[in-house]
């Protein structure tokens, strides 16, 4: 299991209290996002006619919705980390917690989505706000609202133009009806039909510079005397109404939502040890170490130990393939011959007739390879018995010629002499055969140690000498 941490009951104590804390911060961090998302909303609405092409609605309601799931839920992930922290009020939300954890999961996604939306928005109000105040500069001679609007945005903020104070002489924004279209200095700077001059309306002039504010002329230094540094304001209005959006709340909020993206990343993983320790404490003591994991099984073998018995496994395996691994599903053989194959494994070669199962393991996965090895240990193993039972084979027939050879009688008195003298030393050793012969006359001694041999040569020698034949 990858990143395998034990976790005793203490350990888990403090991990369900350090959940219980951050989830509590971030959602403290919801509120915050709720009080954002509403002034955003009302100030960009009042900004609403210097801007052209944007729905001032989109991010402030979103930012919104986000505080709010992080104050719900993450207020919901604190209590249970909370009860999760001790044992006595654990079963309330131990069952649960695989289920907060997804939900935290789908946040974390949904909080850096706010967090992106909050960074590319700067780019968009700001073209939005420049695409506006020109549009409204076009206005300026015939919208007396655009007019007013305009002259208290540059006192306000302290500016002129769009961008700088330079749009002003691109703009035709004197009204030709309160000028003298047949003279002849007013005919020079007519185009079209249109009045362009180097002038720029009185609210971007300067109050802080000591000499008295030039709008009229103001590229030509020799209308002026002493005419030096230009008494207007030099950045545009555009840039100052978004330093104040961008600096003071976009960025602000941007950053505030990605710093709790990486801490809902951080309590989900707290969480996801907190669940499984408890887990597996549960199955052997619930009060005892449990170990705490974020995933089961690591996605990558870097972390993976390996099998410590691979080498060892491989030679059994090696092992009962050269000693008893049959082919496939073989049948049952004969008892002294070859061990029937059982199943998918198949029996091994074994003399004392016993039937080898196997599991099917190496006869079906070492392949031919193996399968000619033990082929030719099966030929070899024939071959030797074949070999034991001829010896066999010649050993019983020898006992058979000496067991016809003692049973045959005896055709003649001198072929069976010999055979009868060596059991006459024999014969004498019996006490029993000399105490009765005494009596008797000394002619019947000689009668029955001749006939004696007749009697005891050929049954008792004959079943010492036999043995069972095995095949």
């Amino acid at each position: 299991m990858c990143l395998t941490i034990r976790i005793s009951e203490s350990g888990r104590q403090k991990l369900g209290l350090t959940v219980a804390v951050l989830n509590g911060l971030l959602s403290l961090t919801g509120l915050a996002l709720i009080g954002i998302g509403a002034y955003m909303n009302i100030h960009l609405e009042s900004k609403m006619a210097l801007m052209e092409g944007y729905d001032s609605g989109t991010l402030p309601y979103f930012l919104i919705t986000l505080g709010l799931l992080m104050f719900v839920l993450d207020g919901l992930f604190a209590k249970a980390g909370y009860d999760c922290a001790y044992p006595e009020s654990r079963s309330r939300f131990q069952n649960l917690l695989i289920l907060f954890i997804l939900m935290k999961f789908v946040l974390i996604w949904v909080i850096l989505a706010g967090s992106i939306m909050s960074f590319t928005h700067q780019a968009v109000i700001r073209e939005s706000f420049r695409n506006g105040l020109t549009a409204i500069m076009k206005r300026y001679k015939t919208d007396k609202s655009a007019k007013m609007m305009m002259d208290q945005v540059q006192i306000s903020y302290k500016c002129c133009g769009s961008n700088t104070y330079l749009d002003w002489l691109t703009t035709n924004w004197i009204n030709e009806e309160f000028l003298d279209t047949k003279s002849s200095a007013i005919k020079r700077k007519m185009r079209n039909g249109l009045y362009y001059s180097d002038d720029v309306p009185f609210s971007c002039c300067d109050p802080e510079v000591q000499r008295p504010c030039v709008h009229h002329d103001i590229r030509n230094k020799a209308a002026h005397i002493n005419y030096g540094a230009i008494t207007l304001h030099k950045q545009g209005c555009a840039a100052k109404l978004m330093f104040f959006i961008e600096y003071a709340v976009l960025s602000p909020t941007a950053y505030t939502v990605l710093i709790a993206f990486f801490v809902q990343m951080i309590t989900c993983i707290l969480l996801r040890y907190l669940q499984t320790s408890i887990m597996n404490a549960c199955l052997m003591k619930p009060l005892g170490p449990g170990a705490g994991y974020v995933i089961p099984e690591c996605p990558c073998d870097l972390c993976k130990t390996g099998d410590p018995m691979k080498y060892t496994k491989e030679g059994r395996y090696e092992e009962d393939a050269d000693t008893g691994a049959g082919g496939g599903g073989g049948g049952g053989g004969d008892f002294s011959n070859f061990g029937g194959g059982g199943g998918g494994g198949g029996g091994g070669n074994r003399e004392d007739g016993s039937d080898g199962g196997g599991d099917g393991f190496d006869g079906v996965g070492k392949g031919k390879d193996k399968g000619e090895k033990q082929k030719g240990e099966k030929d070899s193993k024939k071959r030797e018995k074949e070999g034991k039972n001829k010896t066999k084979d010649g050993d019983s027939k020898k006992n058979k010629n000496k067991d016809k050879a003692t049973k045959s009688p005896d055709k003649s008195k001198k072929s069976a002499s010999p055979p009868k003298q060596k059991p006459k030393a024999k014969s004498k050793s019996p006490p029993k055969t000399k105490a009765k012969a005494k009596p008797r006359s000394p002619k019947s001694p000689k009668k029955k140690a001749l006939k004696s041999p007749k009697k005891t040569k050929a049954p008792k020698a004959s079943p010492r000498r036999r043995s069972p034949r095995r095949r």
